[in-house]
């Protein structure tokens, strides 16, 4: 058995979606000085490899402190797209049945920058209603959003959310090939949000 950590490093100077804040480091004790060390930090919801609840886009949608953990846990596999650029289609997903699906696209080339690219691949809502149709129960992606920019009533997470499926962007596939594993992907209990940050890891059966 092999663990893959398919997370990508929390730090200050790293890539965050545009308008929001990255994270902030701060010591409140030293281990010489005090004899502990204790930090601070603060951070979105959305930072870095992340799960958003239903609520992140729907008006009393279920909040990441009521996710179906069961549907962070299982059966996956990991799909090769690198070849798509800008959207992917129906025609990448209509074969794709496995309870959780995690899409490796030319994003993998950039996700470890520490700088934010607006031109990232995403899912078109076609795809993701075929994923929805197949009985996907997760999706995920390799970059800081599942649909693109600009996309002001967001179809995709609506999508996915009306019908219970989770989202997990920020994933770290650059070193991960296409194939079938065993995903742990957990949020924290954050009562009442809309996401949080997880420890996403790949199983591989050796």
């Amino acid at each position: 058995m092999r663990i893959i950590d398919i997370t990508v490093p929390l730090k200050p100077a790293m890539a965050c979606f545009p308008g929001t804040p990255c994270p902030e480091f701060k010591e409140l004790r030293n281990l010489a000085k005090d004899g502990k060390e204790i930090w601070e930090f603060g951070m979105t919801t959305i930072t870095g490899t992340h799960m958003e609840a239903p609520s992140h886009s729907i008006r009393g949608g279920t909040t990441i402190d009521h996710i179906d953990l069961m549907k962070c846990l299982g059966p996956c596999e990991v799909v090769d797209v690198t070849g798509k650029d800008g959207l992917i289609s129906i025609s990448e997903v209509q074969h794709l049945k496995t309870p959780r699906v995690l899409f490796k696209t030319g994003n993998s080339s950039f996700i470890r920058e520490d700088k934010f690219y607006d031109d990232f691949t995403a899912l078109s809502l076609e795809a993701a209603e075929t994923l929805v149709k197949n009985g996907v129960t997760l999706v995920g992606l390799d970059y800081y959003g599942v649909e693109r920019r600009g996309s002001l009533e967001h179809p995709v997470h609506k999508a996915f959310f009306k019908a219970g499926v989770i989202v997990v962007v920020g994933l770290d596939l650059s070193e991960v090939a296409p194939g079938f594993y065993t995903l742990m992907a957990l949020p924290l209990k954050l009562t009442g949000l809309d996401g949080s940050p997880c420890r996403a890891v790949l199983i591989a059966e050796d």
